[in-house]
């Protein structure tokens, strides 16, 4: 089989190969912010880009002109009640509805406040006007109180699914959190009814779907080393059911 090679894309028994050694068009984005890990992630439009970190956000032209860069704090400053700690950002293009989606998870051991901040911008080009939403993550289990980490953020034609690993404010651990959101309010600035599901696990991710028909959200994580759990959510926009299933794929090992 093919096997990966730094200077091109692969090389083997595939002769048709792509080098990517060859220096491309490159341009700075968001300088080190001092955070670590960074976060980095990308939204690709059809004339712009959006890059996030730990923890700023900026806009640039595909051609490498920055038109804007804040801080998370800044740029969700307009929400009620906002705090201080902003983190694990996330962004996609979403060429269905053609808007730009970025994420930023908020969290708060003072008062255990747990959210998800979302932006949705009104057109295909990041520079007008964005739609602020503040959802919550926090769940509640027998007293016990857990926050929402490392978030996985996709969507299909009608919702929008955030899914994270729950840690308790005061220790444990309650598995990972989907969270469905209906996508036609988040365009229109109305209020969203939003759903709730839980597994046993840990750092799944939802598939950012831009097949324009497909009615549902796959989602992905490891249940062991020779299998991956895959999840189905139907009806993520109104009536949303989580389905599981494993998939066998060859035994792995982690890094030492």
């Amino acid at each position: 089989p093919p096997v990966f090679d730094a200077n091109s894309l692969f090389v083997g028994e595939n002769t048709n190969v792509q080098n990517v050694s060859t220096p491309g068009p490159k341009f700075p984005a968001i300088d080190a912010t001092g955070w670590t890990p960074p976060d980095p992630d990308i939204a690709v439009g059809p004339n712009h880009v959006v890059v996030v970190v730990n923890s700023s956000l900026a806009f640039l032209t595909k051609a490498g002109v920055k038109t804007f860069e804040r801080t998370f704090g800044s740029f969700f400053s307009s929400l009620p009640g906002l705090t201080s700690f902003l983190f694990d950002p996330k962004a996609f293009y979403d060429p269905i509805s053609k808007r730009f989606f970025v994420l930023a998870c908020e969290q708060s051991g003072s008062g255990n406040i747990s959210k998800a901040c979302i932006g949705v911008s009104d057109d295909s080009d990041p520079n007008g006007n964005w739609r602020m939403y503040r959802i919550e993550t926090k769940q509640t289990v027998s007293g016990s109180d857990f926050w929402l980490d490392y978030p996985g953020f996709g969507f299909n034609k009608d919702a929008v699914v955030i899914t994270g690993n729950m840690f308790g404010f005061s220790g444990g651990y309650n598995g990972i959190q989907y969270i469905c959101i209906p996508k036609a309010p988040l365009l229109t600035g109305g209020t969203p009814t939003v759903s709730y599901l839980s597994t046993p696990g840990g750092t799944a991710h939802p598939a950012r779907t831009i097949d324009a028909t497909l009615d549902r959200v796959y989602v992905v994580n490891f249940s062991s080393t020779s299998a991956a759990k895959v999840a189905v959510i139907t009806s993520p926009a109104t009536n949303p059911q989580l389905t599981t299933r494993d998939v066998s794929i060859p035994t792995w090992t982690g890094p030492t």
